[in-house]
């Protein structure tokens, strides 16, 4: 982690976190882990990266905790892929 913490790729620090968060759990250190896994989880949710944050979130309910809810994207179009998206012109006018 430390070698992160200078580097100012939060993307890469949170995939290091998750990993990280998972081994703890696997080493039935649940408690632990869940600290990693929601510091993970906030970056995730912040930069869009939903696939991670969905396994963020199987981890942490692995661990006995619920991280609630994803948020809610409400520039997407529902039922859209983002490559339909840019090829409908969604949001209309660009």
């Amino acid at each position: 982690m430390a070698q992160h913490a200078e580097g100012g790729r939060p993307f890469e620090r949170a995939r290091t976190e998750l990993l990280f968060g998972e081994w703890l759990r696997r080493a039935r250190r649940r408690a632990e882990a869940r600290t990693h896994l929601h510091a993970a989880l906030q970056v995730f949710d912040r930069t869009g990266a939903r696939p991670w944050a969905v396994r963020a979130r199987m981890e942490l309910a692995a661990t006995g905790e619920s991280a609630g809810p994803a948020p809610v994207d409400r520039g997407a179009a529902p039922g859209l892929t983002p490559r339909s998206c840019r090829s409908s012109g969604w949001p209309r006018g660009t």
